[in-house]
């Protein structure tokens, strides 16, 4: 099951010319409204990321696709509508299937550029549960990842046996994070 739900659409834009004149667009949008994404705290995670395309989307050298739309409520439902990702070149990928070395290198030198443009940026300081751990933290994400009855159901799907077995070892896992 998805932590996230993601879907494509085409909207049709009226332009505010005359005769009424339209444009074709093509946009993903992104929610977490699975029932099961309640139970594990993602709700944070995913207000977390509405707050980043909200506040900082483009503001540091990212492949970050423009936003239409992102907004969360209270209770942390949110909803993103970004342009096509398909367009722009995005591939999804299964997370069961191995990455090749050049597609990890290219996502860790993606994180590492992000993360040294905003290393110690004081606007991000000014956000308290940034500077507290993110929104990982704040939806106790691991609590849920290492509780054993999680883990015990976890251990059981088919995909699990394709990782390593130091890939599957719980305490060591917990211990790393």
């Amino acid at each position: 099951v998805p932590v996230g739900s993601r879907w494509r659409l085409q909207i049709d834009l009226e332009l505010g010319r005359p005769e009424g004149a339209t444009e074709k667009r093509r946009l993903w949008g992104k929610t977490g409204f699975a029932p099961h994404s309640k139970k594990i705290g993602t709700e944070r995670v995913y207000a977390g990321e509405t707050f980043f395309y909200r506040n900082y989307g483009g503001r540091y050298e990212t492949r970050t696709p423009d936003c239409l739309f992102a907004d969360s409520d209270d209770d942390g439902n949110s909803i993103l509508l970004l342009d096509d990702l398909c367009r722009l070149g995005a591939r999804f990928t299964e997370p069961a299937v191995a990455g090749s070395p050049d597609l990890i290198a290219a996502g860790l030198e993606a994180m590492a550029r992000y993360q040294a443009a905003s290393w110690m940026d004081p606007a991000l300081w000014r956000v308290d549960w940034l500077r507290n751990g993110g929104s990982f933290d704040a939806g106790k994400c691991l609590d849920w990842i290492y509780d054993p009855e999680h883990w015990r159901d976890y251990q059981g799907r088919p995909r699990v046996r394709m990782l390593h077995p130091s890939l599957r070892d719980r305490d060591r896992l917990l211990e790393a994070h």
